[in-house]
């Protein structure tokens, strides 16, 4: 039941990421700002309930899972920093997709997530 928990915040951000991106072009900036004060609270549950999990399965994926979390947490942060330079932006995009991408990845991995490679 936690994991469908965590999966729905993972879910939540994920969704207020795109929210406050396309707020931020369309230049809704009081909005996106709310939004993104809201994504940090969500933070917050995301970690609180993963390390909930983490007490249930430990190894060592487990601990390097909750370290690309935290990790993950960092880059969406930076990809959310508005900039003037879009190369840096284009930067940023790939490796939020790709940190974000291998977290939720490994994730599944794990024994409580889904068997996808056994």
């Amino acid at each position: 039941m936690l994991t469908i928990f965590h999966l729905f915040a993972v879910s939540s951000a994920i969704a207020l990421v795109i929210s406050v991106k396309v707020l931020r072009a369309k230049n809704y900036q009081k909005t996106a700002f709310i939004f993104h004060q809201l994504l940090r609270l969500i933070y917050i549950f995301i970690l609180v309930t993963g390390l909930i999990l983490l007490s249930y399965v430990t190894n060592t994926l487990s601990v390097f899972k909750i370290f690309l979390g935290i990790c993950s947490i960092a880059v969406i942060e930076v990809y959310l920093i508005p900039t003037a330079n879009p190369t840096y932006q284009k930067l940023s995009t790939y490796f939020f997709i790709g940190m974000v991408g291998f977290t939720i990845l490994l994730g599944l991995c794990l024994p409580l997530g889904l068997y996808l490679f056994g």
